[in-house]
């Protein structure tokens, strides 16, 4: 059960992954393996109170162990415990040093401590997240699109730093992809009527013109809504939401060009005609995956929308708004969805409860609402199971992964293999690490590992 719920966690199944971990944790109440990564799961489902309790648990049955410390750091920065943050970090840090994830989480901690003691409440910030202003010389244009590369920045500078935070973080906690490329794009006249749209939309919350009678239902809805447009930061006085569409590079292309309604992806849809959003990173890749002929050119583009008077869908409302327009005076519908099957590719989602949901879906009617702000490039992780190394009897012919797999195979921790990956160390590099100094240059500084590690680098047969 422990191992089917690994795989489920690795898929980016996370309620799979939860019921299976239930069940392993109810086995096995001392289960350290499940409670972190049970833990893990939940943080990555927005529980992170749970999140907290079960690794708080898995620490005391393997006390400092590296993985537990940091994800049990990073769930504490999400609940804004700061202090209880950088303090499992700062022991992550003596555990292993020059550790990458735990430098920048460090980082990170003590950054948003910093925001968080100069205004509590970061949507009176100043800052925008859609407006950074890039140095001149990073600016490239191809065929009438502005933009700027974002992988091409130092990691470093401010600007990477904050792009990095607010939207490629979140990418990379989605299992089995990577970025190939991230471009901030930048077309001043959208902006422009974004801009003017936001003024009006002020101008009319100041007034309020509509009388919406809503529901209960329809009114937790939109509160969870309300909720998820705080996470947003900009200073302005009205409703706006990060949100992603997925879709093909060529589409985006067109879409950068002319704009989401004028490149005709103006969705019939199942809750409205418009143009469909989600906040689910890892929902839209699976619409991204039908539109793209690979899996090696899936797109998602991160846009900034306003939410004007949202009419949210109920699961009794069902599919009543297919294929019409905005519903009376409203101008965006928002619904919560779930599938009506478990097959993982199916893509039949209907209204769901608050209890009940997996994805959301927002829908607008009026392209002025909408800044597509990022393009990012996504491919698929090489999953393929490495060769098995006593089948090569050259070792400069290895793989990456079929490093990491001797790595395992003569008994030290995974967690090298993280540093061999990260250093892109395949067969022909690993022929040159002829001295203990060799290894240490990718962070493997234990004294006995690194002797066991020349001992039997010794008995490799390089080409």
């Amino acid at each position: 059960m422990q191992q089917q719920a690994y795989q489920k966690y690795l898929n980016g199944d996370y309620k799979g992954a939860l019921s299976d971990f239930d069940v392993a944790c109810k086995l096995d109440p001392n289960d350290s393996f499940s409670l972190k990564y049970r833990g893990v799961t939940k943080q990555m489902l927005g529980d992170y109170k749970g999140s907290l309790e079960d690794l708080n648990i898995a620490d005391k049955l393997e006390p400092n162990d590296l993985f537990t410390l940091q994800d049990r750091g990073e769930t504490k920065r999400l609940l804004g415990d700061y202090k209880g943050s950088l303090e499992d970090f700062n022991i992550a840090d003596k555990l292993k040093p020059n550790d990458l994830f735990t430098k920048n989480q460090l980082e990170l901690t003590r950054m948003e401590m910093s925001k968080t003691s100069q205004n509590e409440n970061k949507q009176t910030n100043s800052k925008c997240e859609w407006k950074i202003i890039f140095p001149a010389n990073t600016l490239f244009e191809i065929e009438g699109i502005k933009y700027i590369d974002i992988l091409k920045l130092s990691p470093t500078c401010s600007e990477f730093k904050e792009v990095n935070e607010n939207h490629l973080k979140l990418i990379k906690k989605i299992p089995n992809f990577e970025i190939k490329e991230a471009q901030w794009l930048l077309n001043g006249l959208q902006e422009q009527l974004f801009n003017n749209c936001i003024e009006i939309e002020k101008r009319r919350i100041e007034q309020n013109p509509f009388d919406n009678s809503l529901g209960d239902e329809q009114k937790m809805i939109l509160s969870h809504f309300d909720k998820l447009c705080k996470e947003t930061i900009h200073s302005e006085k009205v409703s706006i939401l990060k949100v992603w569409h997925g879709t093909s590079q060529q589409k985006a292309k067109s879409i950068m060009k002319l704009g989401f309604i004028n490149a005709a992806t103006l969705d019939e849809g199942w809750f409205g005609k418009g143009v469909y959003f989600t906040t689910n990173i890892d929902y839209a890749i699976k619409y991204s995956m039908i539109s793209s002929k690979s899996e090696d050119e899936l797109c998602l583009l991160c846009s900034y929308v306003i939410i004007s008077n949202p009419f949210p869908i109920t699961e009794e409302m069902g599919l009543s708004f297919s294929g019409k327009g905005n519903y009376k005076h409203f101008q965006s519908h928002i619904v919560l969805v779930k599938s009506n099957t478990n097959n993982p590719n199916s893509m039949s989602y209907y209204p769901s409860s608050i209890d009940d949901h997996q994805y959301n879906e927002i829908v607008i009617f009026q392209e002025s609402h909408i800044l597509p702000r990022l393009q990012v490039v996504l491919k698929k992780k090489n999953n393929t199971p490495p060769q098995n190394i006593s089948n090569s009897s050259n070792a400069s012919s290895w793989s990456i992964d079929q490093v990491c797999e001797w790595i395992s195979k003569i008994g030290l921790s995974q967690d090298y293999s993280s540093s061999i990956r990260i250093n892109k160390i395949g067969g022909k590099a690993l022929s040159t690490f002829k001295t203990k100094e060799d290894w240490k240059d990718i962070d493997i500084v234990a004294v006995g590992d690194v002797r066991v590690l020349c001992m039997e680098w010794n008995k490799l047969k390089f080409d």
